[in-house]
């Protein structure tokens, strides 16, 4: 009985981790990488834009690992998605300003931030001008896919 209470914390703190505890796991043979493996999105992303909320996080973050493995660092141009394949750059445009930054995915959105469609870091937050406010409407656009360049149109 002891053990079917451990097996129910550990699939609950999986979920709770998300996406790092299989990526994880799976680099350690413990699951099939098949069963943790984000879908390949590189030939299904839009270069269409999307608009939507933007936010950004900084200090409280910094050095810490993203779910692509490497370290944030708060002072590069990076950002989270929620589905966009690590290594995809993208333009991030303030319609307020005028002002752009791209930035390469390197983390993912939590699963309760539906409201935001990516999550900046503190240096590209700051270049488009939306630090102080937190969140900002933005235009998104996919300028190269992670792995190879759009085609040109």
């Amino acid at each position: 009985m002891k053990m079917l209470g451990i097996a129910v914390a550990v699939v609950a703190l999986m979920a709770q981790a998300g996406s790092r505890v299989l990526d994880m796991r799976a680099a350690h043979g413990f699951i099939p990488a098949a069963a943790a493996a984000t879908p390949d999105l590189r030939n299904s992303v839009a270069p269409s834009p999307q608009t939507g909320l933007a936010s950004w996080y900084g200090v409280k973050y910094h050095g810490r690992r993203t779910a692509s493995g490497e370290r944030y660092n708060m002072y590069a141009r990076t950002a989270a998605h929620h589905n966009l394949p690590f290594g995809t750059w993208v333009r991030v445009t303030n319609p307020r300003n005028g002002r752009s930054v791209i930035v390469r995915i390197n983390d993912r959105l939590p699963s309760r931030s539906h409201a935001c469609i990516i999550d900046l870091s503190y240096l590209a937050a700051r270049e488009l001008g939306i630090e102080r406010c937190g969140l900002q409407e933005v235009s998104m656009r996919v300028v190269r896919n992670a792995g190879k360049p759009l085609p040109q149109n």
